[in-house]
């Protein structure tokens, strides 16, 4: 190579150089701007409408109690809905033979049940899982007993066979309950 291919080469990279330097600078200068815009822009954020949807909002254990609809300020001027102790307590003594048979069903069947199933479908289950869905059938049956006892209301099913028609109808729901949750459980 001769000089002037060397000097051209070098003014070549030179030029290259130095349109990587001007093009660092201008990025540099954009970036800048972008982060002092972003320093300008209020950090309040504004929202002008919020909607919630409850359609399915299901509960089913509240340990405390649930508002819903309110902002905090509107909790200083809410009374106290709860029902009195008393009441509770009054409410709790009249239990139907049938609930209670039910719910020995539920504690006696139930875990045999998930454990049986457990082993049909190699899919195993730990206690406290049984635990909370044994606990979740028995919060339902007093709903099933009451939808069953209009029904057989309904289909003038004898006063002397009602009891057994509800039982065995609640039975079936919770063992093909059961049988589905397994399907769908991954």
């Amino acid at each position: 190579m001769d000089n002037d291919a060397w000097y051209h080469y070098i003014e070549q990279l030179h030029a290259y150089i130095k349109k990587q330097d001007q093009t660092i600078r201008d990025l540099s200068t954009r970036m800048n701007d972008l982060e002092s815009q972003q320093k300008n822009i209020p950090s309040n954020t504004i929202i002008e409408k919020l909607e919630y949807h409850f359609d399915q909002l299901k509960i089913e254990r509240m340990d405390g109690t649930l508002h819903i609809g309110f902002t905090p300020e509107d909790l200083a001027n809410v009374e106290d809905f709860s029902v009195p102790l008393q009441q509770r307590s009054k409410q709790k003594k009249q239990v139907d033979p049938l609930l209670v048979k039910l719910e020995d069903y539920v504690n006696g069947v139930a875990p045999n049940l998930l454990n049986q199933m457990a082993l049909e479908e190699n899919r195993p289950i730990d206690e406290t899982k049984k635990e909370l869905i044994i606990q979740d059938i028995c919060n339902q049956l007093s709903e099933r007993v009451s939808f069953y006892k209009k029904e057989a209301e309904k289909q003038q099913i004898q006063q002397n066979v009602r009891e057994p028609f509800i039982f065995n109808k609640v039975k079936e729901e919770i063992d093909y309950g059961l049988r589905e949750y397994f399907k769908k459980r991954e």
